[in-house]
């Protein structure tokens, strides 16, 4: 009996939770009849909601091209015309979502048709797909062929290839849009979200703008362009005068920028600018000895603008420097003195003149190297100068104080005119040489100090010996006449000191102080001993064998050499040519 009853609970328990395989086919078997019969029912019936969504979208687009035809003149054709989707996009009208096909879940191509109804008076719009053959109109694909464009105001660019204006360039591309900017061909990485995105080119240089568009089954295209961009002012960096005669000026231009000079541009005494391409240009039909102010500016190839350089030059005059000053006595030259001679004298003189360049401000910018003083004018109406500023320190004579050495073996005399001065291009430019007379030049012992001008040209006149030469140093006499009066220097210093000829009035920075002068005072205790202008300002014997003093140089002017300009003041110096 209990062995029936569990076989019974053990079958009752297998019948109550679980299926048999036959059973479970069965169920599977039901199902997948149902599912054959509603299948096609449920997806017919997206199928239509789809479809009727690709109405509505279409819908939509026509009416998007009504609202495009408010905008925008379409004309009024009654013949049917087409208007691109990519025109609708291009301009706004549609966005990305308008005019994707909800069936194949990718962008509508194609375009609207249009026509002018004239009995309605009104557009008539409708959707094709494929617009080809239709004025404005375009084959119809779902994967249109990528395009782009990088557009920009060509008019920004001159005819040598530059702007110098920043240049915006608008990207105008039908599928995903990137780009790149670099001073070479680059791969586009910056991506854009825009159909029309503008970038402005703003760097200086060489740029490269390159853009990159991509449909939607990966179709792709890219356009580059290259600008080269210069915004920097050109700068005119010298106005020199290259030559002048009495009617004309010739001047030439230093100038630079990264790209070059297109034009230069030349004005004389605010008249009207004369354009050139070269940098020299000569104004003629003026007047002699006459100043002119001339304006130069330039324009680079990118069509920049120089500041204006001023600068003030003059004609050559008729007269030379020895009569002129005759002629035209400045501050402080006195009448004929002995030997027929013109001399500046006392504190305050006109006497400044360049030597070594003909421009005023270079020469006033380098008083070192071009500003002297006229000493006066001789019998033959040449110029004497003599240095501004002291070159140096020097033992005029020889470094054995014993010896018994003359001017032209004198280390001095060597120097000046060596190496150390005539040679050397710092002081005498190529060419200024020529200007520079060879005289006779007296030289001798004077064992006495003279208590006048007078007398102490009268004893250095009476040398015996000379030397031919350019260079020379001044003479104690030069300095007895530069004082008005021509005082006694021998004690008098305080006195003397006020001469414009008097080194430390030239030169607050001498080297060795006092300064030689060519005259020597002869063999007196077993030395040779020179004259020279000590710090006090009187006259004194030293040892010219061995001391060390300042010297200047000296020499006359050819009788030929021309005035320009000039006043004779320390700022407006005589200008020769």
């Amino acid at each position: 009996m209990r062995n029936t009853l569990k076989k019974n609970k053990e079958k009752l328990k297998l019948t109550t939770f679980a299926f048999t395989l036959i059973e479970l086919l069965a169920v599977i078997t039901i199902l997948g009849i149902v599912a054959l019969i509603t299948y096609p029912i449920i997806d017919k019936s997206i199928q239509k909601s789809k479809e009727k969504s690709l109405e509505q979208t279409i819908t939509n687009i026509e009416r998007t091209a009504y609202s495009y035809s408010v905008e925008y003149d379409l004309g009024y054709s009654t013949e049917q015309k087409a208007l691109p989707l990519s025109e609708l996009i291009n301009k706004g009208f549609l966005t990305n979502k308008e005019y994707i096909n909800p069936v194949t879940n990718k962008e509508l191509q194609g375009c609207v048709l249009y026509r002018w109804d004239e009995n309605n008076k009104q557009y008539e719009f409708k959707y094709a797909e494929d617009c080809s053959g239709i004025e404005g109109g375009t084959g119809g694909s779902e994967d249109e062929e990528p395009t782009i464009t990088l557009a920009y105001n060509k008019d920004l660019i001159n005819s040598n290839g530059l702007s110098k204006e920043n240049i915006p360039v608008t990207l105008i591309g039908n599928g995903t849009v990137s780009y790149c900017i670099s001073d070479s061909e680059c791969e586009p990485n910056i991506a854009i979200t825009q159909n029309n995105y503008t970038k402005f080119i703003t760097n200086e240089g060489i740029n490269y703008i390159c853009a990159l568009t991509t449909n939607s089954i990966g179709s792709s295209e890219k356009a580059c362009e290259s600008f080269n961009l210069d915004k920097t002012a050109p700068v005119v960096s010298n106005v020199e005068k290259t030559s002048d005669e009495e009617t004309s000026i010739t001047i030439q231009v230093t100038a630079s920028d990264t790209n070059g000079i297109q034009n230069y541009y030349y004005s004389i005494n605010d008249n009207q600018y004369v354009i050139k391409e070269e940098n020299t240009h000569t104004f003629t039909g003026l007047s002699k000895g006459t100043d002119y102010t001339i304006k130069v500016y330039v324009i680079d190839k990118a069509g920049n603008v120089s500041q204006i350089t001023e600068k003030s030059f003059s004609t050559k005059a008729s007269m030379t420097i020895g009569d002129y000053l005759i002629s035209n006595p400045p501050t402080g030259l006195n009448t004929k003195m002995e030997g027929g001679l013109y001399r500046f004298q006392g504190t305050n003189v006109n006497n400044y003149i360049c030597f070594g360049t003909t421009d005023k401000d270079t020469c006033i910018g380098n008083t070192d190297r071009y500003m002297y003083r006229i000493i006066g004018i001789n019998s033959n109406k040449q110029a004497k100068l003599i240095k501004k500023e002291a070159l140096n320190s020097v033992s005029p004579w020889s470094n054995n104080y014993k010896s018994n050495t003359s001017w032209p073996g004198s280390a001095v005399y060597n120097i000046i005119n060596g190496s150390g001065f005539l040679n050397n291009s710092t002081y005498m430019p190529s060419g200024w040489s020529n200007k520079i007379a060879t005289m006779s030049w007296k030289y001798g012992d004077t064992n006495t100090c003279h208590t006048s001008a007078a007398s102490v040209y009268s004893a250095e006149n009476g040398w015996g010996n000379t030397v031919s030469a350019k260079i020379g140093l001044m003479y104690m006499h030069d300095y007895y006449y530069g004082l008005s009066g021509g005082n006694n220097c021998c004690s008098n210093g305080n006195t003397c000191k006020t001469s414009w000829i008097y080194l430390s009035n030239n030169d607050s920075g001498a080297p060795g102080g006092a300064e030689w002068t060519m005259a020597r005072l002869g063999y007196i205790g077993g030395y040779y001993l020179s004259w020279l202008v000590g710090t006090n300002g009187a006259v004194s014997g030293n040892g010219g064998n061995y001391n060390s003093n300042s010297y200047r140089p000296v020499f006359y002017l050819t009788s030929d050499v021309m005035i320009v300009s000039g006043t004779g003041t320390a700022s407006d110096p005589f200008i020769i040519g």
